[in-house]
């Protein structure tokens, strides 16, 4: 390490330990709509009750994260030395931590990733003694990978993504993050392009395994109950369940501006609304309330019905995406309609819907490209476009069949992403 990128990791590390207070105080403020930040505080301090030594671990920020993560987790359960050692997942959110437990419950051990102070990522480190780590996507953490090069801990980035404005980001802070970067064990990027940006920044043993969310294996009963009730609107004759997935803050009023209108002049029509975040749905319900929708919430049971039943539902669950998905037959894909980056556009592929995409997709660019060459989704210009795009599509029954059958097809065509992470980590683990 150099002596400018070693007195940068130090000044990190002052700013961080000052910036502790402000962290306590913005989770306090957090915990009101999410009491999940009131939990497990003294693991943010890199303290825990229960930790195991010897473990593997794996760290998946959020939701997002954990959800990617899913095939690499399980195909790491069904290995005898791992079931021996135990896996650790970590996350840094209530709504990770949450998604993980339901997804695997005691079979992983689930704790929160520390603040990244050099005392809290040192406690972390001596409590776990992880023999492996893998970090998911982009989350790197100068501290915490410092902590793990003092112990020749060997950390794999898996799923890999670097977009362009993240790679200028970590270029203006050079003197902090390349020695993190190069201190990696190996890159598992998702395309060429992530590739050739962590390189950039000073990754060694880059290789390119594809994404792994092209391996999700969609809940098999909440897919075929959506399904269930996807037939019975289709029954109805010119029957269409359109869905606002994973919208993002202040996606939703310009998505049903151009929706609701709809709603109006196409009475066999259903809407489905599901927020990204839970602690948004109080806030979408409101706001669905004041442009004078009529709506059920399916936290209190409700379901989209028949024609004289319910026709709006506000998606407040979570963990039932595969059930969302399997109602719809036209998804507005939210995250890339405002500058957030997107979302993942593999799970309404892997369900067959035909999906519409914002502009805005830069964290999701190589597989928005590929699956709009494939023809798999289409992308628009503006949520201005979505009505018209809509009315097109509707009448427009072999094309809505031929779009299902892209996504479909172009899904599993770039499967292949678990198998060679699974190579690339395999000595490791070794």
């Amino acid at each position: 390490m150099t002596a400018s990128s070693w007195l940068a990791l130090k000044l990190y590390g002052l700013l961080w330990r000052a910036a502790i207070p402000v962290a306590h105080w913005h989770h306090n403020r957090r915990s009101r709509a999410e009491p999940g930040y009131r939990l497990h505080r003294d693991e943010r301090r890199g303290h825990y009750e229960h930790a195991r030594a010897g473990v593997l671990w794996l760290h998946a920020v959020s939701v997002g994260e954990v959800r990617a993560a899913q095939p690499l987790i399980e195909a790491l359960l069904a290995r005898p030395d791992v079931q021996a050692r135990g896996l650790l997942v970590t996350t840094m959110t209530p709504t990770g931590r949450a998604t993980a437990q339901d997804l695997y419950g005691d079979r992983v051990l689930h704790a929160t990733l520390p603040w990244d102070t050099p005392g809290a990522t040192r406690r972390f480190m001596l409590a776990w003694q992880p023999v492996l780590g893998l970090l998911m996507e982009t989350e790197l953490w100068p501290n915490l990978l410092a902590a793990a090069r003092q112990r020749s801990l060997p950390v794999v980035v898996v799923n890999g993504r670097l977009s362009e404005r993240s790679l200028a980001r970590t270029l203006r802070l050079a003197a902090l993050a390349q020695p993190a970067y190069a201190g990696l064990a190996a890159v598992a990027a998702q395309s060429a392009d992530d590739a050739r940006r962590f390189a950039a920044v000073g990754a060694r043993k880059v290789s390119v395994c594809g994404n792994l969310k092209f391996e999700i294996a969609l809940n098999a009963d909440q897919l075929a109950a959506g399904r269930q009730v996807q037939r019975r609107v289709s029954g109805e004759g010119e029957g269409l369940v359109i869905g606002l997935i994973s919208t993002r803050d202040d996606e939703e009023a310009p998505l049903l501006q151009q929706v609701v209108p709809l709603l109006q002049t196409h009475p066999r029509l259903k809407l489905l609304v599901v927020p990204r975040r839970p602690q948004r749905f109080d806030e979408v319900a409101e706001l669905m309330r004041g442009m004078g929708l009529q709506f059920g919430r399916r936290s209190e049971g409700a379901v989209l019905g028949d024609l004289n039943a319910q026709r709006v539902l506000l998606g407040d669950t979570l963990g039932e995406m595969a059930y969302y998905l399997g109602c719809t037959h036209l998804v507005v894909l939210g995250g890339g309609w405002l500058p957030h980056g997107g979302s993942n556009l593999i799970e309404p592929c892997a369900a067959g819907c035909v999906t519409l995409l914002g502009p805005h997709m830069f964290n999701f660019a190589q597989a928005t490209a590929d699956a709009v060459a494939a023809g798999a989704v289409l992308q628009l210009e503006g949520a201005s476009a979505l009505r018209t795009q809509i009315e097109t599509l509707m009448p427009d029954t072999r094309r809505m069949q031929g779009l299902s059958r892209n996504a479909l097809g172009f899904q599993q065509a770039h499967q292949g992403a678990l198998a060679r992470t699974l190579a690339l980590i395999d000595p490791l683990l070794g």
